[in-house]
């Protein structure tokens, strides 16, 4: 009989190069969540940062909970066309904490690492891993990973 541990998902811990990483590459021009912290308050504090967020990151992998604090989002509404005074004129947006951007980034990269191992994109969904945002593709990802899986077994 199969070991059904062999196929499990498990998000390994991450370390300070990988978070000092993220961080770097985090866009300073991105707006902030309801925290209001900044990408570059977040940059210019990374050596004081990193030890706490280390901690919190490890946690929320070990446990497989994101931070309720990380959750809230400050919503705001973006004009897309017509009476400016009407509100179905209008569309939301949510904007999440950048500390939540750095942890889905992290879960991000394991997940990929997870399904490639396992080869459970196809190569058709190659362009779906290199040319859609991280915020689209990380909502998404388990509806294709599932759609290949059925085709797989079917």
């Amino acid at each position: 009989m199969p070991n059904p541990m062999l196929n499990r998902i498990f998000l390994n811990r991450t370390d300070k190069d990988e978070i000092r990483t993220i961080i770097t590459q985090m866009n300073p021009r991105k707006s902030s969540g309801d925290d209001e912290i900044s990408v570059k308050l977040i940059q210019n504090s990374s050596d004081i940062l990193i030890n706490p967020l280390l901690f919190i990151f490890n946690e929320s992998l070990k446990q497989g909970v994101v931070p309720d604090k990380l959750k809230i989002a400050k919503v705001i509404p973006i004009y897309k066309k017509g009476d400016k005074y009407s509100t179905k004129n209008y569309r939301p947006i949510s904007l999440l904490s950048n500390f939540d951007k750095i942890l889905e980034k992290l879960v991000y990269k394991r997940l990929i690492k997870f399904f490639n191992k396992y080869e459970l994109l196809y190569n058709s969904n190659l362009v779906f891993e290199l040319c859609i945002p991280l915020r689209m593709r990380s909502s998404k990802l388990l509806t294709i990973c599932m759609n290949s899986w059925i085709r797989a077994t079917m």
